[in-house]
């Protein structure tokens, strides 16, 4: 997701959340925006890689304040979970393991 559809998406996600009527509904739109949110990191990381570590910390930073900054933080950071979890149980499966002798 490229940095303008990722705004566009948010910014479509909180004027949803203005016209909101029922608590469920809006919870379930600020779980999406932070799903967005995650997405968007992930994407951002990919196209760090290869980069110095204090940049992609950087990032995550960001994503971080911003999703603190939702009226409904808690049900943005589970959807923000949501994306990020999935993806790093995958990397942390198809890790190379290490030899038991190589590690004595």
């Amino acid at each position: 997701m490229s940095a303008a559809t990722y705004a566009h998406y948010v910014s479509a996600m909180c004027a949803a959340l203005r016209g909101c009527a029922t608590g469920d509904k809006r919870k379930q739109l600020y779980e999406r925006a932070g799903a967005a949110m995650g997405a968007a990191l992930l994407d951002e990381l990919l196209a760090l890689r290869d980069r110095p570590q204090a940049e992609a910390l950087r990032a995550v930073r960001e994503k971080l304040s911003e999703l603190s900054k939702l009226q409904d933080a808690d049900s943005a950071a589970a959807g923000f979970a949501v994306a990020i979890v999935n993806v790093l149980e995958v990397g942390i499966a198809n890790m190379p393991k290490a030899d038991a002798r190589e590690a004595a």
